[in-house]
């Protein structure tokens, strides 16, 4: 599924081979969500899907966390610097699953179930600010990498 900025975007979204005019919608998990299956194709107004229980997106839903989407701008070497739609795509996938990842550890825990929900959700709100934080090296990470990808092409 894509989250089109434009009336052609939305149009070119749902023409196949056309999709990738739009960002893709990126879920909790940090994977990109897709169209279920059904038996009508594109046709059918009521798609259906089956029910998937997933302890990690049961608990951030029941205690109202959800994944922010990556701002488009960040403070990078003391400056404000504009992400580029691929690297906020980029950023909106590793950040949710690191905070699956992270949450999925923190329920296995035995501290977690002794926790009130006031507690798990000043705790969740604390691995956000922390997943936050770590834009800026994260982008450098980013930026260093497709400079020596670009640059590996040209030789």
């Amino acid at each position: 599924m894509r989250r089109p900025k434009t009336a052609l975007q939305a149009i070119e979204s749902r023409i196949p081979g056309m999709t990738k005019a739009a960002s893709p919608i990126v879920d909790i998990t940090g994977h990109t969500v897709q169209r279920p299956l059904n038996n009508l194709g594109g046709g059918n107004p009521f798609p259906f899907q089956t029910a998937r229980h997933d302890p990690v997106v049961d608990e951030l839903s029941r205690l109202g966390i959800s994944t922010a989407q990556p701002p488009a701008q960040i403070k990078w070497r003391g400056k404000p610097t504009q992400l580029t739609d691929d690297e906020r795509q980029q950023f909106a996938q590793a950040e949710g699953a690191e905070l699956y990842k992270r949450v999925g550890r923190l329920l296995q825990s035995g501290a977690w179930s002794r926790r009130n929900d006031d507690q798990k959700r000043k705790a969740l709100v604390e691995l956000h600010r922390m997943i936050d934080e770590s834009r800026p090296a994260r982008l450098s990470r980013m930026r260093k990498q497709a400079q020596t990808g670009l640059s590996g092409r040209n030789l």
